[in-house]
C-alpha cells in the first residue's frame, strides 16, 4: 500500500487497516464539510472481495468519531460520500483517519482520497 498523508490520498490496498492521522489543507481548521471519494480500478481474488471505506474525525477528548461511511465496492467504480466533522461531534479538532475493510481474499488496486470541501 502507498500512503501519502500530507496529500490525504492512498493507493494499492491489500489488507484492512487504518492510515496515520492527517490533517487536510485546511491546516485543522474545520471549513464546511468533508468528501470522501473511493475510486476502485480494479478487484482480483476469490471469496467476493470487497472494499468498504471510512473517514474518522478525532474530538478533544481523543476518540476518533466515524463522519463517512461508504457501501462496500466488488468491481471497479467510483463512489463518493460527503459529511461535516462538526455535525458528527461539536468537539472535532481536524484531525482524520481513513479506515478500510476488504473481506474475502484477493488485492484492489485503487485510489482513496479525502478533501475539505
Amino acid at each position: 500500500m502507498s500512503l501519502n498523508p500530507a496529500a490525504s490520498m492512498w493507493a494499492g490496498f491489500t489488507a484492512s487497516g487504518a492510515s496515520p492521522q492527517f490533517e487536510l489543507p485546511t491546516g485543522g481548521t474545520l471549513v464546511g464539510g468533508v468528501l470522501l471519494v473511493s475510486a476502485l480500478t480494479a478487484v482480483s481474488g476469490s471469496g467476493g472481495p470487497t472494499l468498504t471505506c471510512y473517514l474518522d474525525v478525532l474530538d478533544a477528548s481523543g476518540t476518533f468519531n466515524q463522519v463517512i461511511a461508504l457501501t462496500a465496492q466488488s468491481s471497479a467504480g467510483v463512489q463518493t460520500g460527503t459529511s461535516s466533522p462538526l455535525a458528527v461531534t461539536a468537539a472535532a479538532i481536524g484531525i482524520y483517519r481513513l479506515r478500510w475493510v476488504i473481506s474475502g481474499t484477493g488485492q484492489f488496486v485503487g485510489a482513496l482520497v479525502a478533501i475539505s470541501q
